[in-house]
């Protein structure tokens, strides 16, 4: 198996993880970076782990997955799917199942995710996938089809999951559940974990403020006011659930327009802030730099993960003080 060796795994996971997303784009970059080592200084040469889109290596035997498992012969890999459908009613597709499987098996991952949506319909005899990250009602209904669909998923490749806040651009009926309720009962239930996107908490507490659409001047952008209320969103987590942090930056809108999560941009000020907030809550928890569109240069990215690997340091540092 082209994998780190169990001995390596086990030392990684006893120090604070900055890891990177690998696009097509970075490829070359991440074969021509060093091997990880203690990255004593303040430079991250290379990442502590790299985090990949499952559904883009599934084709087995592929020169795709090829690549994933000569970079699984550097780095720890972490899988994050984008499709599915955890939330779905009408379960998960066999053959998506049987894919990911394989993946598995070939990679070893570190982690393996994805994301507290829908995205497939059954009609009939036959399967639609929407091709989206759909939001699912936060009611008891939706939490007894996540919750089985999570032990499915988990007794088919024997491995534990972690489930990923979404984006939602339409507001909860006024008796939804609250999120963090809705995911921590989630993942009590099932026997998950949480990954927590700090982007995603703050474009939701951003576009479902009060003053979202009013029209005023800075209606729907990062603001102090959305800071306080992400911050508070994180102080409900149990931090015994959480895996796992992304890291992201988004296009900021026109003032009245709903703020898009693009991952086109370095990670927000406000990010970060939000960031330091939820590792001296939850702990100095594996954290990525998630980058989709706008790619920056390889360096350019390595310097986020290095701020994150300097501020998950100082937590942890403090905590061994303490």
């Amino acid at each position: 198996m082209n994998t780190l060796n169990r001995h390596q795994a086990d030392s990684l996971q006893q120090k604070p993880l900055a890891g990177v997303g690998l696009r097509h784009g970075h490829y070359q970059d991440v074969l021509l970076s060093s091997a990880p080592d203690d990255n004593a200084g303040n430079a991250l040469v290379s990442p502590d782990f790299i985090e990949v889109h499952s559904e883009n290596f599934f084709a087995d035997g592929s020169p795709a997955q090829t690549f994933l498992q000569q970079v699984a012969t550097h780095y720890p890999v972490s899988l994050h799917g984008t499709a599915m459908g955890i939330g779905s009613a009408a379960g998960i597709h066999l053959d998506y199942l049987q894919q990911l499987k394989i993946l598995v098996d070939a990679i070893n991952p570190l982690m393996i995710s994805d994301h507290a949506c829908f995205c497939w319909s059954a009609e009939g005899s036959g399967w639609r996938h929407a091709g989206d990250l759909l939001p699912v009602p936060m009611d008891s209904v939706s939490l007894d089809i996540m919750v089985n669909n999570i032990q499915e998923v988990q007794q088919f490749l024997g491995r534990r999951l972690l489930i990923e806040n979404i984006v939602a651009y339409v507001p909860q009926n006024a008796d939804a559940m609250q999120e963090t309720d809705f995911l921590q009962e989630m993942a009590y239930r099932s026997g998950c974990g949480l990954l927590i996107d700090l982007n995603n908490v703050l474009v939701n507490a951003s576009n479902f403020s009060p003053s979202a659409g009013s029209g005023h001047k800075d209606s729907t952008l990062l603001t102090p006011s959305s800071l306080t209320q992400a911050m508070h969103w994180v102080s409900q987590l149990d931090a015994a659930l959480v895996g796992e942090i992304h890291l992201a930056g988004c296009t900021q809108p026109e003032p009245g327009a709903l703020i898009i999560d693009d991952h086109a941009q370095p990670v927000s000020a406000e990010s970060w802030a939000l960031y330091e907030y939820a590792i001296a809550h939850l702990g100095p928890l594996a954290t990525l730099i998630e980058r989709d569109n706008n790619l920056p240069s390889w360096p350019e990215l390595l310097s986020e993960a290095s701020h994150a690997r300097n501020l998950l340091n100082k937590v942890q540092e403090s905590r061994h003080v303490a």
